[in-house]
């Protein structure tokens, strides 16, 4: 019988096995010798023996019968009946293996249904597919198994031993090792189905059996290598836009993003964010980048390529214990246009402070609104030198307990001046906001209490600001301007802190972040050919809440930017932006997710879809949870992105990748402790 394990031509066999399948009267059969090889030797042995072990204590040597009662002498017997008992147990293995070596196994088409011949043409056409030794082994074990039916299949003894009295023992010792060994029938086609249905849904152009995707399931796939030829969002082609994703599990090609909206990563520590995909990219990706760098790895191993291949590199850490930072003034950047300067400057009380929530709702708006009134004042009246932030905690350090506010003590008070002088801006320079603020601080001089706690949560969002020679420096100029990122393509940002340090100068890393995104939308489109600037945001939950987040993701693709957020956990999100932080994750054309955790598999599972198999009759996640989170996909990446596949990939680490690369050393930077800090604005 033609089954394609002699070497056969293989269309040949798949044209004779449907044509088989469809005759009840027709049976399949295959040499009984293929069980008889499945069989270790040592369980062939040990089965043969216990078979043979219940014949009784008479045993025949040659011609002569010997029992116990012809036997004077016990010892001899028993030499002469273990003797006599080896000697048969030797002949009947021989005698068994000369049937399977002379048998068929045979399985009539009558009793094969329509869903296992589904199954079985499913199967062919996966050995079709994958040639070699071990696909024949793997058909020719999927055929055994398959004929073997729970020991219902025929042993059809040829010749001679259609006679033979072993044929008994045979028939028992293949059932006991079906028994014992293998597991059963049900449990073997359903996985069989389910391995062809998995392996339609990855290789569906080159797949085409009785098409085992309609006849055995159906549903939610993982996106196909072959997929990636027509796919809207994905690539295999690099470009100088492209962005690394990873390699597809099936064909290892490197898949590439060439889009410019933005992408979002969630794995914990120890997954492999940042040589997957910050790394990685960082030293592939020629255009512009603004790089959150909590460790300071990121600087490290990557500054030293882009200096020399893409563009100038600027490193921002005001917590450098040597001072080797770069210098950035947020104020440089606010206009002293009064209009504009108002606007500004409530963007950046909102990016110090944020959003009060419970308790200190109160307490939070009311500072923010003062820190707000201030740097107006800081914006539009001091000198160039007096533009920082460290005059707006001068104001905030104001005295505010008077006993009469009628009394000189009061009135020749610093605070009284900076009163007066806020309301006379106010008024010429048409801001109300500044004028309510004015008012609203004198009227609270009256309730000492209220307003120094309302300063004391002011002041706590620059405690960081102010502590140290080296942050105030860091903060005192400008040494590059948010704008060079698109003037000057493959320019490099990185705000590079210690770890530990990312929450208490949360509030000064959402100003940069801000400031330079509002720098590079106002009033200004990216062109068609050129490289978008990509913001390589680390950590970002615990930046803590940018409600501008949400907007920066809709227009910044116009503008040219393109963020990439990453995170530990979804949670993370959640917490940050509560409501907001399904929309913000969604809201990114691309997500990629390294060992989800039970909140990250709730979200992910409903994109990644059900399969159905029509054999089973059971519907089942594509992805179990226990399997996202296990060894399965340890060093896996799952990749969703609205109306396209999932998708899933293997990490491309840089270290194994790239490593002559993260070799060269980052550029030197000055220290700011021994550069004068007057304000130069470039």
């Amino acid at each position: 019988m033609m089954l394609g394990i002699k070497g056969e031509n293989l269309a040949d066999v798949e044209r004779f096995l449907t044509a088989t399948l469809a005759d009840p009267a027709a049976r399949l059969s295959m040499p009984a010798q293929w069980f008889f090889n499945f069989i270790p030797q040592k369980v062939f042995h040990d089965l043969t023996l216990k078979q043979l072990g219940h014949r009784g204590p008479t045993v025949q040597l040659g011609q002569v019968i010997l029992a116990p009662q012809f036997i004077a002498n016990p010892t001899l017997w028993s030499f002469l009946a273990l003797w006599g008992s080896n000697i048969k147990r030797s002949v009947d293995h021989r005698h068994i293996t000369n049937i399977y070596v002379h048998s068929d196994l045979v399985r009539d088409c009558l009793t094969i249904s329509e869903k296992e011949k589904s199954v079985f043409m499913a199967q062919f056409a996966m050995y079709r597919d994958t040639p070699g030794q071990a696909s024949v082994d793997k058909w020719a074990r999927f055929l055994l198994l398959f004929m073997l039916h729970d020991g219902k299949g025929r042993l059809v003894p040829r010749g001679k031993y259609q006679s033979s009295p072993h044929l008994p023992l045979a028939m028992g010792l293949m059932k006991a090792f079906v028994g014992t060994y293998l597991p059963t029938y049900d449990h073997f086609i359903v996985d069989a189905a389910q391995e062809a249905l998995t392996y339609a849904n990855r290789a569906p152009s080159a797949y085409n059996p009785v098409s085992a995707a309609a006849v055995i399931g159906s549903g939610a796939r993982w996106l196909a290598a072959a997929d990636l030829a027509t796919s809207a969002v994905f690539t295999t082609k690099p470009s100088r836009k492209a962005l690394i994703l990873g390699r597809h599990k099936d064909t290892a090609q490197t898949v590439y993003y060439p889009h410019n909206e933005s992408l979002v990563t969630i794995g914990g520590s120890g997954t492999g964010k940042s040589q997957a995909h910050v790394i990685t990219n960082l030293l592939n990706y020629p255009g512009s980048a603004f790089i959150l760098d909590v460790k300071g790895e990121l600087w490290e191993q990557t500054a030293g390529y882009r200096q020399k291949h893409f563009g100038p590199c600027y490193r921002f850490s005001p917590t450098d214990k040597g001072g080797l930072s770069h210098s950035y003034n947020p104020f440089d950047f606010v206009s002293r246009n009064p209009t504009i300067a108002a606007n500004q400057c409530t963007v950046l009380a909102h990016q110090l402070a944020g959003e009060g929530q419970g308790d200190q709702h109160y307490w939070v708006n009311r500072a923010r609104d003062f820190i707000a009134a201030f740097s107006i004042m800081v914006a539009i009246k001091h000198p160039p030198q007096a533009r920082n932030l460290a005059y707006v905690a001068r104001y905030l350090a104001l005295p505010t307990s008077f006993e009469d506010l009628t009394k000189p003590a009061y009135k020749n008070s610093e605070t009284a001046k900076v009163i007066a002088a806020m309301k006379q801006l106010a008024a010429t320079a048409n801001i109300p906001f500044l004028a309510s603020q004015a008012t609203a601080l004198e009227n609270a001089l009256s309730d000492n209490t209220r307003l120094e706690s309302i300063m004391d949560t002011a002041r706590q969002f620059f405690t960081a600001f102010d502590t140290s020679p080296t942050v105030r420096a860091t903060l005192a100029t400008s040494n590059w301007k948010p704008k060079d990122l698109r003037y000057r393509t493959g320019t490099s940002i990185y705000i590079s802190l210690k770890p530990g340090d990312i929450q208490p100068f949360a509030p000064l890393i959402r100003i940069l972040f801000q400031q330079h995104a509002n720098e590079l939308i106002d009033g200004s489109s990216a062109k068609p050919d050129q490289l978008p600037i990509t913001f390589f945001l680390d950590e970002l939950p615990q930046l803590g809440t940018m409600s501008s987040l949400n907007d920066l993701l809709d227009l910044g693709r116009s503008a040219g930017l393109r963020l990439w957020l990453f995170g530990q956990y979804f949670g993370q999100f959640q917490k940050s932006y509560r409501d907001l932080a399904k929309g913000i994750v969604g809201g990114c054309r691309v997500s990629s997710w390294m060992r989800p955790d039970d909140d990250a598999a709730d979200y992910i599972n409903p994109a990644l879809g059900q399969t159905y198999s029509y054999y089973s009759e059971e519907r089942q996640p594509l992805a179990p949870e226990n399997q996202l989170r296990g060894r399965e996909f340890r060093d896996d990446i799952i990749v969703l992105s609205p109306g396209e596949t999932p998708m899933r990939l293997s990490k491309f680490f840089a270290y194994r990748e790239m490593a002559d690369r993260m070799r060269l050393p980052p550029p030197p930077v000055p220290s700011v402790l021994q550069t004068p800090q007057a304000s130069s604005h470039p």
